[in-house]
């Protein structure tokens, strides 16, 4: 597995994010939520007035078939490392596989 955070480079936005990872008009077809709620990401991010507003990231995998029990282990674990000491309603995430 590889993790991967990407750099803001200043122009973009949290709506270019989820759309590149949905697809315009969320119509890429590989694209699926894992888990959350892409609009409810997009409007914190962007009600928040300060500069890094939000991160995107990135779990890359060999494997080209994880089964989804597997996969939200997986992001249990992450969340659960990332956002040690953290209730999972004191953060926002949203999984996207695409």
């Amino acid at each position: 597995m590889i993790v991967k955070f990407f750099k803001s480079r200043g122009g973009g936005s949290a709506k270019a994010s989820i759309d590149y990872l949905r697809g315009k008009d969320q119509a890429r077809d590989q694209a699926l939520v894992l888990k959350g709620d892409p609009d409810l990401s997009q409007s914190i991010a962007e009600s928040l007035e300060f500069k890094n507003n939000y991160t995107v990231g990135c779990l890359s995998f060999e494997e080209p078939d994880l089964p989804i029990e597997q996969k939200r282990e997986i992001m249990e674990k992450f969340e659960k490392t990332f956002f040690a000491g953290l209730e999972e309603d004191q953060y926002n995430i949203t999984w996207i596989e695409h």
